[in-house]
């Protein structure tokens, strides 16, 4: 056996063992990981249409995705993926095997380039090969493999970059600085920051070699100029791509992840063991985003730091040629890679890099983790140094050792031998879904593919089916036509990307007004309309499949829709089944929509078409009062629509007489956040508003110019209130605004900080003119879910600043604080402590804030002022038709933890002229309406019954108690979530009732539970306490329980659960 072992190392040794063994570890373990599924890396259309998307990446602009779009860093498909997939798909190969050799491939060439580095510096035996395998097989491989392996190439090429420089430094001639060149050309194509970042290996390499002498400064000048003037050669053809990019295409990187969010999870022991990636860490709410990710904060956690610990120890008490070179590089990628962390508190270095990343080009350079390969090589060869010496003292035991070492580091990435380097939740199967390929084929069945887009709805995130996840939309690579569906990165124009956001929202937030669809899709050239019934909508919280399908089938103006799938209820997974509100609202008829399904417009409009100027929509406002006037009726095909934003520079298009003339409330001055699709818009805010803290996740999309008038802004009086935050650090939410915390009314608050750290957020209030303030009143807020309050806070006025502890009256009826304050002009209340300490995480808890600060003497009124600028372009009255469109922002009531952004209309606006309106508008039974009140609009009071209830479903009009009476089978009282235990419906009589056996209809539908005691009574004296047996559930999901009641007059009935 030993000899086995000798004879074995004997081969390891003479490298082409080596070779071998690195390639069967690259490659078999991926072979054999999840066979037959797609991992949802990099584009979807690389295994989906790879020739289709080598076509396309040839030009930055394609005109059939999201009404046309500049796109981000599709040129780098160009060369290598591309070719690789492309060649797979000719010879025939399944989309599942390609994927794995690619990824295969990708882990060889980093093991085989470390290979030929050591090499180059004259490394040779089994060293080489446990160094090979620790860079080869680094957990840093994990942040990138799964979803976005061509971020890998770079980490991939740097050996191979060193290795040529260390060639080039030798060897005067251009053979090694063209294939330096052609190596950053394979590996930089997609992504210039990691490129830039490795790319400081052989600068620093260079440079050390100068500095300490070994190499002279002309002869590492002429190499530098070669490899730089190549490289730049090479590089023309991305460089040129991000020129055209950031000109003409949306901001990208200020729509993605902010920096402060790289550099918080950007730690130093993270990134020492090859992590601290920010996406390494994040979770939906179905699990993490990269599945291995829990084991390296478990049992794999002492591992990966021992081995990076073992090699800097090695390279502590050895001395091996280039040791200072390799240190230097572990040093300044770890610098690199750390950046501005913490960034709250940043070195003196950090605070500059932070700084720079507030321009557009520092903000390119925010992926400083990227940077890691630097150290990942540097502690690779030290772990091989480290073998060599073990070796060179205990040379019997040389062979044993190496072994050692590189078992724990195939244990360290464990990952790779128990299939889960690919991750459950980001992948789909080689072969898609028949009735996708069947959708797609009916799609393309037209005249001209070109001449209308598909719309797809409702937008997602990310594309998560019930059948698989792509990630990206799926449609684009199986059919020809144009294609417009909401992502969670927004393509397009400024305007296109707004348009689609408006429409969806809409849909998103239950909002969606069926009649505005077909004259958007006209306006938007859409011909067909896929409704995706299959996504899994509990994962970015969608619209529940029924809900939408109900809607779209009451959309005017669409054909038949054309179905495809099994007809199987698209069911939420046992991890987060989503028996809510939303579920339990739903009538108990309510029609199972297809998994997919399409909509065909009646007599679409044409991409290109001719519409005539003289009877042009001009609407004051954005996208969301396009959106509004479509459900209005006020689009029609033909008509062509401008904004007044855009028409400073010709007022001749309003002032003529077939003009229609909108006055909207939209084209809001507010926040807007792209870390979801919903929630993502602020409060109106006032003209001239500045926020009083830096919010890099703020990121306005700007449609129009920035001219005066043309925003819908809010004109506060009396007291003008602004704050740090609102809501929480992921989404907006305009309830929570600053002034409803001097609004007057309890029941609204400003509220700040949910599942963050609310110390240091401060409320201003600013006073039209300085005023007393002998003492102010402070209620704080009580939000859905509250489990922490405000325990200290320090209000700041004129004359100096005041600590306040807040004690129990601060909860109930306001809390009085005198303050003897003569005169001041504003008041900045400072959050200083909560009732939660100091936890090391926040998530879970609940906002703070107040719901009343009330100043004595001094009250607030706020008013909403539409656009003036459409007005300002009108010289006389020309007979245009004009209206004025008006819409509260408001929740959905089945998402209780939510509240109405405005709870009344108050506008102001400036008519160009008299003019005699027609009122019409919308209204519908408010859902926060007290039960009695609802009771009473339905016509209730006049009924000889009425009933009352304990609680009812919240949001739900058809869940009161007076449902149980009513006579329609589509509704029933159902009490709130939760413990049903004791609650009760009562009914009363106008007059006393006989009463004998009742007959109780319950809903057994799986979503319900079923009554197993009842306690009646009348006129609060027991009439009898009665059992039912549990039976299996009925196939109509409604269960009939007799009660053998005695005949007894009341004149009111009670049941009791």
């Amino acid at each position: 056996m030993r000899r086995v072992g000798a004879r074995l190392f004997r081969q390891l040794d003479a490298g082409r063992g080596q070779v071998a063994l690195l390639a069967l570890l690259a490659y078999l373990p991926l072979l054999l990981t999840h066979r037959g599924m797609v991992a949802a890396d990099t584009k979807p259309y690389l295994t989906l249409d790879p020739w289709g998307l080598l076509s396309d990446a040839s030009s930055m602009w394609q005109p059939d995705f999201a009404m046309g779009t500049v796109t981000h860093q599709n040129l780098g498909f160009l060369w290598p993926v591309g070719p690789f997939f492309a060649a797979g798909d000719l010879l025939g190969l399944s989309d599942w095997v390609v994927q794995r050799l690619w990824l295969g491939s990708v882990l060889l060439a980093a093991g085989l380039g470390l290979r030929w580095f050591l090499r180059t510096i004259g490394w040779r035996g089994t060293p080489v090969l446990v160094a090979s395998l620790a860079y080869m097989l680094s957990p840093y491989v994990l942040d990138y493999i799964a979803r976005i392996s061509v971020i890998l190439l770079p980490w991939a090429g740097l050996p191979w970059m060193l290795a040529l420089t260390v060639r080039a430094l030798r060897t005067p001639g251009w053979r090694h600085p063209a294939l330096f060149a052609l190596v950053t050309l394979t590996i930089g194509g997609v992504n210039a920051t990691s490129l830039l970042l490795v790319g400081l290996g052989p600068v620093l390499w260079i440079a050390w070699s100068v500095a300490e002498g070994t190499v002279a400064w002309r002869r590492a000048l002429g190499a530098s100029s070669r490899i730089g003037l190549l490289v730049l050669a090479t590089s023309i053809w991305w460089a040129i791509g991000l020129r055209t990019q950031a000109a003409y295409g949306l901001p990208t990187l200020r729509l993605t992840e902010t920096y402060e969010v790289i550099a918080d999870a950007a730690t130093a022991p993270e990134l020492f063991r090859g992590l601290g990636y920010w996406f390494f860490y994040g979770q939906d709410k179905l699990g993490a985003w990269i599945e291995p990710a829990y084991a390296y904060t478990r049992w794999a956690l002492p591992l990966s730091f021992t081995l990076p610990l073992f090699g800097l120890l090695a390279a502590s008490v050895t001395r091996f040629r280039y040791r200072s070179h390799l240190l230097l590089l572990f040093g300044v990628g770890m610098l690199a890679a750390a950046a501005a962390h913490p960034f709250d508190a940043p070195s003196p270095l950090g605070q500059v890099f932070k700084a720079w990343t507030t321009t557009d080009a520092g903000l390119a350079m925010r992926s400083t983790p990227r940077a890691l390969p630097l150290v990942v090589l540097a502690t690779s060869v030290f772990l091989g140094a480290g073998a060599a010496a073990l070796g060179r003292r205990i040379p019997r035991f040389r062979e044993p050792l190496a072994a050692i070492l590189c078992l724990a580091i195939l244990a360290n990435f464990a990952p790779l031998w128990r299939g889960q380097l690919l991750g459950d939740n980001l992948e789909r199967p080689v072969e898609v879904p028949t009735h996708w390929l069947a959708l797609a084929a009916s799609l393309d069945d037209v005249s001209d593919p070109h001449e209308t887009r598909v719309l797809e709805v409702p937008g997602s995130d990310f594309a998560a089916h019930r059948w698989g996840n792509a990630v990206d939309p799926i449609l684009p690579g199986l059919m020809e036509r144009g294609h417009v569906a909401r992502e969670l990165v927004p393509l397009g124009t400024p305007a296109s990307a707004s348009l689609l956001v408006a429409l969806d929202t809409e849909i998103q937030e239950g909002r969606f007004d069926p009649g505005s669809l077909a004259p958007l899709a006209h306006l938007m050239g859409v011909g067909d309309i896929v409704f995706r019934g299959d996504l899994q909508y509990e994962r970015y919280r969608t619209p529940r499949p029924p809900d939408l399908w109900a809607d779209l089938l009451e959309a005017d103006g669409l054909g038949v829709p054309m179905v495809h799938g099994d007809g199987l209820a698209n069911v939420a997974g046992p991890q987060r089944p989503l028996v809510d509100e939303h579920t339990l609202d739903r009538p108990p008829g309510a029609q199972v929509p297809p998994a997919i399904a399409v909509f065909a417009l009646e007599e679409p409009s044409p991409i290109l078409r001719a519409v005539d100027p003289s009877r042009p929509v001009v609407i004051a406002g954005d996208a969301e009062g396009l959106v509004a006037a479509a459900g209005e009726g006020f689009l029609e095909p033909g008509r062509p629509v401008f904004f007044s934003a855009t028409l400073a520079e010709s007022p001749d298009v309003v002032n003529q007489p077939g003009a229609l003339l909108l006055l909207t409330d939209t084209n809001r001055k507010r926040g807007q956040r792209w870390g979801t699709i919903r929630e993502t818009q602020g409060y109106t805010e006032r003209l001239g508003e500045v926020s009083l803290a830096d919010d890099p996740t703020d990121q306005r999309l700007e449609a129009f110019p920035d001219l005066e008038g043309s925003q819908t802004v809010a004109f506060q009086q009396g007291i003008r209130a602004s704050a740090t935050a609102y809501g929480n650090p992921v989404t907006f939410i305009p309830s929570a605004r600053p002034f409803h915390a001097v609004d007057g009314d309890p029941q609204t608050a400003w509220s700040v900080s949910a599942f963050a750290d609310a110390r240091g957020e401060r409320l201003l209030l600013e006073f039209d003119e300085p005023v007393p303030v002998p003492s102010v009143t402070l209620l704080q807020a009580v939000t859905y879910g509250q489990n922490r309050t405000i325990t200290d806070v320090r209000i700041h006025h004129d004359g100096g600043s005041t600590d306040v502890a807040l004690g129990e009256p601060s909860h109930s009826s306001g809390q009085v604080v005198p303050l003897e304050i003569s005169s001041t002009s504003f008041l900045d209340i400072e959050i200083m402590a909560t009732s939660e300490g100091d936890p090391k995480w926040y998530f879970g808890y609940s906002g703070v804030g107040f719901a009343e600060v009330g100043v004595s003497g001094v009250s607030s009124d706020e008013t909403i002022a539409l656009p003036t600028d459409l007005t300002d372009l009108l010289d006389a009255d020309h007979g245009q038709e004009l209206a004025v469109l008006l819409t509260r922002l408001r929740s959905d009531p089945l998402d209780p933890v939510r509240t109405d952004g405005e709870e009344y209309l108050d506008r102001t606006l400036v008519l160009p002229w008299e003019r005699t309106f027609a009122l019409s508008g919308e209204s519908r039974l408010s859902a926060h309406a007290s039960p009695e009140t609802i009771a009473t609009l339905l016509g209730a009071d006049a009924w000889p019954t009425t009933a009352s209830a304990t609680s009812s479903l919240a949001g739900s009009v058809r869940s009161s108690a007076v449902s149980a009476i009513d006579g329609d089978d589509d509704s029933s009282w159902q009490p709130a979530l939760g413990g049903q235990n004791g609650q009760e419906i009562t009914l009363s009589f106008l007059e006393p009732q006989r009463v004998g056996p009742l007959t109780l209809r319950f809903r057994d539908d799986g979503n319900h539970s079923v009554p197993m005691v009842v306690a009646i009574s009348g006129d609060q004296a027991t009439l009898g306490t009665y059992h039912f047996e549990p039976l299996p559930p009925p196939t109509d999901g409604e269960r009939r329980l007799e009660v053998d009641l005695a005949d007894v007059e009341v004149s009111e009935l009670s049941i009791r659960i």
